[in-house]
């Protein structure tokens, strides 16, 4: 709730005291720390109170279609990437924590939600489309999903080669 106070300056330090909480292993304050910087985070983006993570992949398809407006007018969608690379960013952090709290399936849901966040920014960060993809891909072939993996390994192994090339160490390291 805004309060007078401008709410885009909280977020950052909530996403520090995250990782020094995670690193202090206190993960379910790490957690809440993380999720409120989120939430704040995604407020911003779709320009209307986010409590949840479900709330927000409802809102997914609005914030597409917002990308498609300001590139059909010409306007600048830099500062809308960067802001949807913070949010990936964020959701990759809860996911790690939910990883070591052993929530996998929560783990693999918001992994997911950072996979599709990096997929819809404008200016594409293929090296963070990679990470997502192969996180998922691993977790997927830990419970033995081995179809769901193996697209997401593919997804890890084109997101590489858009960024370094066909032929590269990390692209073989992949396959």
């Amino acid at each position: 709730p805004d309060n007078g106070n401008d709410s885009s300056s909280i977020y950052p330090t909530l996403s520090h005291l995250g990782h020094a909480l995670y690193k202090n292993k206190e993960l379910k304050l790490a957690s809440e720390s993380y999720l409120e910087s989120f939430n704040i985070q995604a407020s911003i983006v779709i320009g209307e109170e986010n409590r949840d993570l479900e709330g927000f992949s409802k809102k997914m398809r609005s914030i597409e279609d917002e990308i498609l407006s300001l590139d059909q007018s010409g306007e600048d969608t830099s500062e809308l990437s960067s802001a949807l690379g913070g949010i990936a960013n964020i959701l990759r952090y809860i996911g790690l924590v939910n990883q070591e709290l052993g929530d996998f399936e929560q783990a693999l849901y918001v992994n997911k939600l950072s996979l599709s966040v990096r997929l819809l920014q404008p200016f594409k960060e293929y090296s963070a489309i990679a990470l997502m993809a192969e996180t998922i891909a691993m977790f997927e072939f830990k419970l033995k999903k081995f179809e769901q993996a193996l697209d997401y390994f593919n997804q890890a192994l084109q997101a590489k080669k858009e960024l370094q090339g066909d032929v590269t160490i990390d692209v073989a390291r992949t396959v």
